[in-house]
Order: structure tokens, then C-alpha cells, then sequence
């Protein structure tokens, strides 16, 4: 994606690889955002196999196939932007492919390496380590996790390539003579040492303290954009590269459109003042004809619309080759997205997002679909419900893991949202075990936070149970009445509702607790059916329960 600008230096932005690449999207597109605002052109992309990329992961090869990318794209920033230099910007893994390719950027005018790889095989085995706390963090069993390989949040790099960027070494790469900034992170004695060569080598280099990297690369939904940090890249590329013009004018900048086995996409712009970015995916040889059945997945708390371990695109390209459409897309302030002036301080369950899906069905409307079906997973689900009572021309939706019928205005959404992806059932299981009793008492688990969500959960779970006897005179007996009312709407238009839940899900409590145990109160709701996966966490991780999901759209959609 570009980000036009005047300058004659343009920054090309290499991500990092899997989950840490989806924790920072959102924040390299901030960054991206802030140097075009001081005249640099900037473009972000993604290597082979990852993002939005055609290619199929399996196909890769090894990590040339990534460098090949960068110089290419630092081709195409030349040719688009007219900028006579390019800096390289890459965080993570992405610092490392940076050097790796510089050799062929002929126009490399600096570095900006951010928390930068120096040694590929040690980076694998940081990957893997972190990968176990993630699983645990997401009540990921191992057997579920496994991907085999080097793997982690159910993204998975193929051996080939795995192979090939363990034989990285930073010191083993050419050190350009152009300037470098670095920021390292704390107590990585490797980002010193790193530095320190450069300033042995008499090369230019400004470094600082990464504040704020384990914010940023933590968790997408919690992740935060070191701003500090990413106003000292913009100040540093003020200081080293001024103010002159291009010397040919910038190019229009286009927006992408890919063609594979089974798909074609195109990238858009669309809403009030273009500010929403979607992807549109068709069944290959379908991108003139209009009208038909299109699905619409909405994020996942701050998961940009590539979907956590990137399975909205390959739902996506799965459904149109089932010979089904779909729009894939970022709400304001989302990934892609930008926020919007009037854009609250925390969009997840707002009304703000439930505007954005007008705008998209509004979008798909003009180009001729007729037959919505939106799909979300957990605040994409509450989002998805709340779009199909908005507005009748939703045909269906699939509610994946929905933690909340309807949001309790007297309840945190930062707080709620840190919370509640586990049952209670669950819960008390869990007691059961001995490496739970350990964890208590080597604090890993924060006791008072977890005994909150849980006394919240009962509390609510008792106080529905009673709405019917309370003469509609508490809040929970409003919050009953409002979630059955919306389903009694949706059951009079023939909207069409899929609740689909992992075995352990929390969001089975809020299940019982409007609609009894095992759902048993939806048979007043014929239009809706339930769903259970086995083997699967909050974000469907496994590939199994991935699977399981696509062929539910697919099965979904026929019966429509």
C-alpha cells in the first residue's frame, strides 16, 4: 500500500513474520501514515506467502523469495513515488531481510531497523518459546497447537524457508556506509552489540531505546504504537534527509488487484471520505459480473482484516472457490483504516463500527450484491449481531464465539475485553489440574482479576435468570428483554443466524445465560442454529478447527 509523498526520499517499510507482523500492522500503518504527513512516500507490502499475498505459503521457497520481494518493491516505490532515494524500514525480522536485500537497492539511502533480527536461528528459537506462552495465554492445549516445524499463533513457515533464514547472520551481511537508526529493545544485549559494530565501522547511526516494543508486539488486540518511538523516526528522517522535491512527479497511487487459481481481488476504498480500506474477493473469471450472495467478515477486536493466523484470507479465497463472494475489511481506526476525527477513544463495540458495516453493505449494494451474510468472531460477532438488527438487507449471519448478545453500558470494554474467553466450566476444570495450583502459588496467575471476571459472569448469569420475575425493574431484566427482542426481530425478517462456539468457549456463559443451558431456549428461535468445535480455542487457532469453520461458511451460504 502506498502513502504518496513529495520528497525525494521515499521509506520502504519490510514487517516482521507471523504473529508479531499482525500485533504491529496497525502501528506500521500509524508510522506510514506520520512520514507521509512530513512528505515521505511510503510503501508497505507483503512478502510471498503472507498478508494478502496470491501466493500460497507452501510455495515459497526459501527466504530469497522474501528478498527478491523487497528489492522489487523498493523498484516499484522508485517508480511511483519519483524519489531519487529509498531507506529501508524494518522492524523485527523485517530489519534483517533489509540488509539482506540491500545490496541490490540501488537507490539505499539509510536504514531505519526497529528492534532489528540480528541472528535468524536465534530469532526461530525466540519464536518457538513464545509461541508456548502464547497457547497457554489462549488456552491452547499442546496436541492443539501443533503445526510441527516453526510455528506460532497458527501462523506456520514452511521448512524450506525456516531452513534458510536460520542460516542469517547479520554480521555475516554487507554494512552499507548510509546512515542507520536503530532502536533496540530493552534488555537485548544483541541490539547493542549490533549497534556498536556500526559505530565501529564509522557508519552513521543514531540509536535509542525501544519503548514500548513488548506493548506493540504482545497481543494485536492490546497492542500499542510506541509513539514516541515513532516520532523520533520521523525526526530523524527530517534531520538526515531534507526537504527536497522528487525530481519527477509522483504516480497515482494505485490500488492492488491480484489474480489466483481460484480468486480475484480488488483492494478499495470506500465510506464517508474513502476512509475505510476492504478487499474484495470473487471466484476467478467473476470480476465483471455483479449481484449474488457475498459474505462480509468484520475484525476481530484490532485483527486487521487479514484474520489471526491470516484465516479471514484464506477463508476468503476458500469461499470463492466454492464459487461464493466476499468483502474482507477494516473498520475505522482498524488496521487499514484510519480513525476519523469524530472516532471514539476504544471503537470495539461501539456504535461507530456498527456506522462502518453500513458504509460496506452500502459499498456492495452499488456494485450489485443483493444477499449479505456477515461473519465475525468475537467482537466481530457482537458486531455482526448488531448489524443484522441495524439493517434489514442483511440476509444471514455467522457469529463465531460471541461474547456479548448486547454491551452493558456500565461495563469496561478494556477490561472486558482482557477477559471472559474461557467458560466457566472451564474455570473450574482448570482448578482441577496441578500445574494450576503450581501457577497459583508462583503468581503467573492474577488471582484477583480472574475471581472478578468470574464473580461478574455469576452475577449477570443470576440476575438474567430472574429478569422474567423482575417486572423489567432491574438492568438485567432490560439487558433480557433487549437480547430477545433483537432475536425475535431477526426471526420475523427470516434473518438467518448461526451461533458457532469452541467447546470451551466464554462466550457458552452468556449462551446459558439468556438462553439456558445448551441453548435450549433458541428453539423459540427457529431461524437460528448452534454449533460446537471441538479442539479449538477463542481464536480457532488449530488448522482443524479452521477448516471446520470454512466449511460451515460454505455450507452456510448453499442453504440460503
Amino acid at each position: 500500500m502506498l502513502h504518496a509523498g513529495h520528497r525525494d526520499t521515499a521509506v520502504l517499510i519490510c514487517p516482521p513474520w507471523g504473529f508479531e507482523a499482525l500485533c504491529a500492522h496497525k502501528s506500521l500503518r500509524i508510522l506510514a501514515d506520520q512520514l507521509a504527513d512530513r512528505g515521505y512516500a511510503v510503501l508497505r507490502f507483503d512478502y510471498p506467502g503472507t498478508g494478502d499475498s496470491a501466493v500460497d505459503p507452501e510455495a515459497v521457497g526459501d527466504v530469497d523469495a522474501w528478498r527478491t520481494a523487497v528489492v522489487e518493491a523498493a523498484e516499484d516505490l522508485t517508480r511511483l513515488s519519483g524519489a531519487s532515494r529509498i531507506v529501508l524500514c524494518g522492524l523485527g525480522l523485517g530489519a534483517l531481510l533489509a540488509r539482506l536485500a540491500s545490496p541490490d537497492v540501488p537507490a539505499l539511502g539509510g536504514f531505519i531497523l526497529l528492534g532489528p533480527v540480528s541472528d535468524g536461528r536465534r530469532h526461530l528459537r525466540e519464536i518457538s518459546a513464545w509461541s508456548a506462552m502464547i497457547n497457554d495465554k489462549i488456552g491452547l492445549p499442546p496436541e492443539a497447537a501443533a503445526t510441527g516445524g516453526v510455528g506460532i499463533a497458527g501462523f506456520r513457515m514452511p521448512d524450506a524457508l525456516a531452513t534458510s533464514i536460520k542460516a542469517l547472520r547479520a554480521a555475516a551481511l554487507p554494512m552499507p556506509q548510509v546512515r542507520h537508526f536503530v532502536a533496540m529493545r530493552p534488555g537485548q544485549t544483541v541490539d547493542a552489540d549490533f549497534t556498536a559494530a556500526l559505530k565501529g565501522a564509522d557508519i552513521a547511526c543514531e540509536a535509542i531505546a525501544f519503548e514500548g516494543y513488548d506493548l506493540l508486539t504482545g497481543d494485536p488486540t492490546s497492542a500499542r504504537t510506541p509513539a514516541e518511538v515513532w516520532n523520533a523516526v520521523g525526526a530523524w528522517m527530517d534531520a538526515n534527509f531534507p526537504a527536497e522535491d522528487a525530481s519527477c512527479p509522483p504516480m497515482p497511487a494505485p490500488l492492488a488487484a491480484q489474480v489466483g487459481a481460484a480468486f480475484e481481488e480488488e483492494a478499495l476504498r470506500f465510506g464517508p471520505g474513502d476512509h475505510l480500506f476492504g478487499i474484495l474477493c470473487r471466484p476467478a473469471g467473476a470480476s465483471g459480473a455483479s449481484g449474488g450472495k457475498v459474505f462480509v467478515f468484520l475484525n476481530s477486536g484490532f485483527d486487521p482484516h487479514l484474520g489471526w493466523a491470516r484465516s479471514t484470507v484464506d477463508n476468503a479465497r476458500g469461499l470463492a472457490k466454492a464459487g461464493i463472494a466476499s468483502l474482507r475489511f477494516d473498520a475505522a481506526d482498524v488496521g487499514d483504516s484510519p480513525a476519523l476525527p469524530d472516532s471514539p477513544r476504544q471503537v470495539l463495540y461501539s456504535e461507530a463500527q456498527a456506522r462502518d458495516v453500513t458504509s460496506a453493505i452500502d459499498m456492495l449494494e452499488a456494485r450489485g450484491f443483493s444477499d449479505v451474510i456477515l461473519a465475525g468472531r468475537c467482537s466481530g460477532a457482537f458486531l455482526g449481531l448488531a448489524g443484522a438488527v441495524r439493517d434489514p438487507r442483511v440476509k444471514g449471519a455467522v457469529l463465531v464465539n460471541i461474547l456479548r448478545f448486547i454491551w452493558n453500558p456500565e461495563e469496561d470494554v478494556d477490561e472486558a475485553i482482557r477477559n471472559s474467553f474461557r467458560s466457566l466450566a472451564n474455570y473450574r476444570s482448570r482448578m482441577l489440574e496441578l500445574k494450576t495450583f503450581k501457577r497459583l502459588f508462583t503468581g503467573d496467575i492474577d488471582v484477583v482479576r480472574v475471581s472478578a471476571d468470574v464473580f461478574r459472569r455469576m452475577s449477570q448469569k443470576l440476575g438474567v435468570r430472574l429478569a422474567p420475575v423482575s417486572f423489567g425493574m432491574t438492568k438485567y431484566a432490560r439487558l433480557y428483554d433487549e437480547v430477545h427482542r433483537r432475536f425475535r426481530l431477526l426471526r420475523e425478517r427470516g434473518t438467518r443466524i448461526s451461533l458457532v462456539y469452541s467447546a470451551d468457549d466464554g462466550g457458552l456463559d452468556e449462551l446459558s445465560t439468556y438462553f439456558r443451558a445448551g441453548g435450549a431456549g433458541l428453539a423459540a428461535y427457529p431461524n437460528t442454529t448452534l454449533t460446537i468445535v471441538p479442539d479449538a480455542d477463542h481464536n480457532m487457532t488449530p488448522r482443524a478447527a479452521r477448516e471446520a469453520l470454512l466449511a460451515h461458511l460454505i455450507d452456510f451460504a448453499s442453504k440460503g
